[in-house]
């Protein structure tokens, strides 16, 4: 296996490969972020970093410096700052190599040359494989909620859906070097945790032959200090094959975390049991201090 060199990218040929990636990776014509915006985002402050197989751009992670709180506070910008995470992609052929997690520790490296302990970045609460990666894997945690960030019908939604979590990042907290110390020495992500007795907001029902369906009477008043909720391990393949379910899905989970995130709760880990087709997946939900 070639070395793969994780780095800054500024050439105007180094952004234009990652177009390219971007291309490959998306499918999609209408889902990049333009040459002409990565130019400008390296060269005023920003970062891309690559990771390059013998100078080829195989994967990139693209951020730019922004506020914690919207333009309404009254903090100077100046003690309000964090790093937003736009972009982040590996080619297919390059997965399962930790490259993701490297591009990302790199991209830590950027925040705190910047005395920046703060990156934030947003996924789809159904994809539990990003879920594992932003907390199991990095020790992110989510406090918000937001319905249809990138406006109904976008491409980067699926079924014409594109609701996120928003992932915070602190990466100066013992909590989080501990995940991504154990992640980048092939360790189990998180430490195992007795979650056995800890209450499922919405246990799904699974038989063998048919896809989980969401749970009809979800209980997101228990009190109790932590709590679990159940989404679908293979989102995509409820997609494919059962529209309906899908968007039923969606819509439950959407109910689901915004009552416990308005409650006070946050996501901190994303817990798996099983395998195979038996694979379940479970947000780990704690009442958790803001360390702002």
């Amino acid at each position: 296996m070639s070395r793969i060199d994780i780095r800054r990218l500024t050439t105007i040929d180094e952004l234009e490969a990652v177009v390219s990636v971007q291309r490959s990776f998306w499918q999609d014509p209408t889902i990049f972020v333009h040459r002409n915006v990565l130019i400008s985002c390296a060269n005023n402050g920003g970062s891309v970093i690559g990771a390059l197989d013998q100078e080829t751009v195989v994967g990139f992670v693209m951020s730019y410096i922004g506020l914690r709180h919207d333009l309404s506070s009254a903090i100077p910008a100046r003690d309000d700052l964090k790093v937003v995470s736009q972009r982040m992609a590996v080619l297919p052929t390059y997965r399962g190599q930790g490259l993701g997690l490297r591009l990302k520790l790199a991209q830590r490296d950027y925040a705190l040359r910047l005395g920046i302990d703060l990156i934030t970045w947003t996924f789809d609460p159904l994809s539990s494989r990003n879920a594992h990666f932003n907390l199991a894997r990095l020790g992110g945690r989510v406090q918000q909620y937001r319905v249809n960030y990138y406006g109904a019908g976008s491409p980067l939604g699926v079924l014409g859906i594109s609701d996120r979590l928003v992932v915070d990042w602190w990466i100066r907290e013992e909590a989080t070097i501990t995940k991504f110390v154990a992640a980048e020495a092939g360790n189990p992500s998180h430490p195992v945790h007795d979650h056995g007795n800890v209450p499922i907001a919405n246990p799904a029902a699974h038989q063998a032959t048919r896809l989980p369906q969401p749970c009809t009477n979800p209980n997101t008043t228990s009190g109790t200090q932590t709590v679990l909720v159940e989404i679908p391990s293979d989102y995509t393949r409820i997609a494919e094959q059962d529209r309906e379910l899908a968007l039923a899905w969606r819509h439950h989970i959407r109910n689901v975390l915004q009552e416990l995130l308005d409650r006070g709760y946050q996501i901190v880990d994303l817990e798996r049991r099983g395998d195979g087709d038996l694979l379940q997946s479970f947000y780990v939900l704690k009442l958790y201090s803001d360390p702002q």
